[in-house]
This record gives structure tokens, sequence and C-alpha cells, in this order.
């Protein structure tokens, strides 16, 4: 397992022995975006990324509705 320590955190991926990625699959399923931090991408930074780009394609999750990409906070 990689895990980069970022601020009192670490940063990990869950990989199951025949490979699948959890990250990638997220992404791939509208519920996670590829991440940068400060200025430095994850390692599996290419792949999150083109799993992202499908799900956004397709509208899947979160760039489908009702959020169509905007996941900013809203008062209640």
């Amino acid at each position: 397992m990689d895990h980069p320590t970022a601020v009192n955190r670490t940063l990990a991926y869950l990989v199951k022995a025949d490979g699948w990625n959890y990250s990638v699959e997220a992404a791939r399923a509208g519920a996670a975006h590829a991440y940068v931090y400060n200025r430095t991408p994850v390692q599996k930074y290419g792949e999150i990324l083109a799993a992202e780009r499908e799900a956004r394609a397709a509208g899947r999750g979160l760039w489908g509705p009702p959020c169509y990409g905007n996941t900013d906070a809203v008062p209640a």
C-alpha cells in the first residue's frame, strides 16, 4: 500500500489482490475525483483522472443530476 503523508494525515490506496483499486473505481462511479495535494499529484493520479473523465462523460455520480459537478456547500 502506498501512503504518502500530508499534514497529519495519511493518503492510502485500497487495492485487492486481483489489482482492483478502490480509488480508481470510486472515481469511475463518480464518487471521487483525482487529487492533487500541494501541487503534487497522488501516485495513481493518471489512472484516477482517466476514471474521473469516464464518469464525467457518462454523467455518473457527482457529474450527473442533481450536482452536475458542483459540490460546493450550500447553507441549510
